[in-house]
Parts: C-alpha cells; sequence; structure tokens
C-alpha cells in the first residue's frame, strides 16, 4: 500500500520528458499488466508538454509477458509516446509499435547488463542517442573483455508515426555504426 503514496519517477529537461510506469503485479512478477490508471498517468505527464519534447516510459515488462487483461502495448503509442524502454526478458528486442490510428513508438527491450541468467544472448545495455525527429538505438553486447557496439537502429518521426528506415547521418552516433 506505500506505494499509493510515493509519486511515479518523472523527469523533464529542455529535449526529452521521461515517466516511470508500474507494470508489477502483487505477489506475480513473471507477467505484467498496463493498467488505465497508467494510461491516465502519461497523459498527465505529457499532455502539458511541449510536442517537440522525446516521451519516454519506461517499465518492468515488454509486452509479450504482459496479461491478456492487460491494456495493449499500442495504447502506448496513441497516447504519443515517442519511446518505450522495458526490461524482465534479458533478451535485447528493438523495434515498432503501431496502432491502427497510425501512431507508433519505438520499443526498446534492453538485454541483461550483469545478470548469470542469461537467454541465450550476452549481457549488454542499449545506448540510446535521441536528436528529434530522429532515434538511434545501438545494443553494446559483452564479449567477455568489453561491451562491443551492434549496428545501430535508426528511426526517424513524420506527424506521429515513428519510421524504421536509414537515417545516414545521425549527429551523435559514432562514425562506424552510421546507417547506410
Amino acid at each position: 500500500r506505500f506505494a499509493a503514496h510515493i509519486p511515479p519517477p518523472q523527469w523533464q529537461d529542455d529535449e526529452i520528458a521521461v515517466t516511470g510506469l508500474d507494470s508489477t503485479r502483487h505477489l506475480r512478477w513473471q507477467s505484467g499488466r498496463l493498467r488505465l490508471q497508467h494510461l491516465h498517468q502519461l497523459e498527465a505527464a505529457f499532455a502539458p508538454l511541449s510536442p517537440n519534447l522525446c516521451r519516454i516510459a519506461f517499465l518492468h515488462h515488454p509486452p509479450a509477458y504482459m496479461t491478456p487483461r492487460s491494456y495493449p502495448f499500442t495504447s502506448l503509442a496513441t497516447h504519443g509516446l515517442d519511446l518505450v524502454l522495458t526490461g524482465h526478458g534479458h533478451r535485447s528486442k528493438v523495434g515498432l509499435v503501431d496502432n491502427w490510428q497510425h501512431h507508433s513508438c519505438i520499443l526498446v527491450q534492453a538485454p541483461s547488463a550483469c545478470s548469470s541468467r542469461l537467454r541465450g544472448e550476452a549481457n549488454g545495455y542499449a545506448m540510446i542517442f535521441i536528436a528529434m525527429p530522429t532515434i538511434a538505438v545501438e545494443i553494446r553486447s559483452w564479449n567477455g573483455g568489453k561491451f562491443r557496439p551492434q549496428p545501430a537502429q535508426c528511426f526517424y518521426k513524420v506527424d506521429n508515426r515513428w519510421l524504421g528506415r536509414p537515417v545516414p547521418h545521425h549527429p551523435e552516433l559514432p562514425p562506424s555504426n552510421q546507417a547506410a
């Protein structure tokens, strides 16, 4: 019950606005749930902000671990998110979440950073480069001696829709990982 008295974590600066959503379920850690309160929380956090900010939400459970009675992940795109960061699966995944209303957001599921419970993938983390209207995501995997970058996936925003197409010169991405 103490969680009812703790506000959700939030951060905002001149370029990004971030909020955390609690996808956990009481006494069940294997699967999570997006609730109506999460969608209200997104509206409250992001509605008064400039449309030029990159809107980011983070939660523990990715779409594959949500219960059938959960709100669909496409609801996050409808509520104006640009980027959704998750974990839980111990595997990396980068892709688009599209909905029927022609909105989309980018899903980044980070691998485990330092776990011994690997799921067929080395430990690693996601490095995200944001220069709206572009976002580049680079997974960096541990090779036993250091973290090595994988090829970056780049996205470009047109209206309310993110497109997964090459962005030839992302301003913050190291030259060796630029998209073709």
